[in-house]
């Protein structure tokens, strides 16, 4: 065999034996958690009649989706999240179900937490949405997180939350232009969203009475974006 021959087959040695230590440190270390992809929820009049008017906890369930990096466990595990906001129309609240727990035999687990409606300040109109954004993490500092960090792109999960509560059968004609002040006030009036109002003499009375009531000890209540200086107003 030639000097060649001996360097090449020396060279490949080494190099088998690299990846057999590299394999050996790559898996020797603790499992490791990315999340999933982002997480979208709106809210509608439905919920926030329930959450502000009705006195209602407030509060929808939704999940993130927790991802293992490496094999299987062989056994359960637990890890915790939190949140770090970010710019956006406004912050949402979220409430996790710390710790939690990810099982053996699988890659991803589902994860649920709660979402408090957002108040009637950052309700979306009809031409305007606003979206309140936040991240969750995982809390690498607590003891309850027993794995380690996953790659730098997947350890953030987005969420975006919407407060839209128009009603897609909004009666124009009836109850005049549509504005988000209007229909709350509706909602605080009546005790109900909009396919639940009876669209008779006697409703439209009501409303009219009570803005008028309203308007005389609060002042007047206003359209929405480019009729933020247009007074409501119900037809007779």
């Amino acid at each position: 065999m030639n000097t060649r021959h001996i360097m090449i087959s020396a060279a490949l040695v080494c190099a088998i034996s690299a990846c057999k230590v590299n394999d050996i440190a790559l898996y020797d270390e603790a499992p490791r958690l990315e999340l999933g992809g982002a997480v979208s929820y709106t809210f509608s009049d439905e919920e926030y009649l329930d959450a502000y008017i009705l006195g209602g906890e407030g509060y929808s369930e939704t999940e993130f989706t927790a991802q293992l990096i490496g094999y299987f466990l062989d056994a359960p595990r637990t890890f915790q999240v939190t949140t770090n906001p970010v710019a956006s129309a406004f912050t949402p609240e979220l409430v996790f179900e710390n710790p939690y727990e990810f099982p053996t035999g699988t890659a991803t687990s589902a994860a649920k937490f709660r979402i408090k409606c957002p108040s009637r300040e950052n309700v979306s109109t009809r031409t305007s949405t606003y979206t309140g954004q936040t991240d969750i993490v995982y809390d690498m500092s607590s003891h309850d997180h027993q794995f380690g960090s996953g790659r730098i792109e997947n350890n953030a999960a987005r969420v975006n939350v919407v407060l839209q509560i128009y009603p897609q059968d909004w009666n124009n004609q009836f109850w005049g232009a549509y504005s988000t002040s209007k229909y709350i006030f509706m909602m605080e009036t009546f005790k109900a969203v909009h396919g639940d109002i009876e669209q008779n003499n006697d409703s439209k009375l009501q409303i009219r009475s009570a803005y008028n009531a309203w308007k005389a000890e609060n002042g007047p209540l206003y359209g929405d974006d480019e009729d933020s200086g247009t007074e409501i107003a119900f037809p007779l």
